[in-house]
């Protein structure tokens, strides 16, 4: 599978991508859910495609997902199988996967907000060692944070291994998501946030 990767959220429709190849050639790639065919994929630039539709099934489950590839002769091979999480229509993904911080460096991750929103996520360190800071702001405290000034978080946590946030989002306007590493050595993080609008 190319696309989704594993522990994506999805809502509505998704377009599902493999890659397959044989020497002989490949006679169709069919997709499926939960171990029920949803369609055949078309071939794209490079890989496989299908325009799927995940509103049948409900939000916050999850499901299997995986491709079928047959080759002229009748050969049969299979894809990885990925996990997905179905989110509600309202439901953004702001980011989800894994990033290196750098020794006394940081990482951002900026979205746009409206009042009534809400930040959810999760974030931890992959391997040993902890981050020394962790916080979200809007964008004019980003800015004085950048430029070494006081400033104001929303949400602020220091020294950790593991994080989570569920959190309103108090105005319209630019967030941006801080992950600060003040130690000598790196530090690899895997994250994964959603912005749930408001009905």
């Amino acid at each position: 599978m190319v696309s989704p990767q594993d522990s994506t959220f999805i809502a509505g429709t998704y377009i599902l991508q493999a890659a397959a190849s044989d020497s002989g050639g490949v006679d169709e790639v069919e997709f499926l859910v939960d171990d029920g065919p949803v369609g055949i994929g078309t071939i794209g630039t490079s890989v496989y495609e299908l325009s799927w539709s995940s509103a049948a099934l409900p939000a916050g489950t999850w499901h299997s997902l995986y491709a079928r590839a047959t080759d002229v002769t009748g050969n049969v091979g299979y894809s990885d199988t990925v996990r997905v999480a179905v989110t509600g229509a309202r439901e953004l993904d702001v980011f989800h996967g894994t990033f290196p911080v750098q020794a006394g460096h940081y990482v951002w991750l900026v979205f746009d907000g409206a009042s009534g929103d809400s930040l959810v996520g999760d974030a931890r360190v992959s391997g040993t060692g902890s981050l020394s800071d962790f916080f979200w702001c809007d964008s004019t405290n980003f800015v004085l944070f950048q430029n070494n000034q006081a400033f104001t978080a929303l949400d602020r946590q220091q020294n950790l291994t593991t994080v989570s946030v569920a959190a309103a989002v108090p105005a319209a306007g630019n967030y941006s998501i801080v992950f600060n590493n003040g130690s000598t050595s790196p530090r690899t993080l895997w994250a994964r946030f959603v912005l749930r609008r408001r009905s």
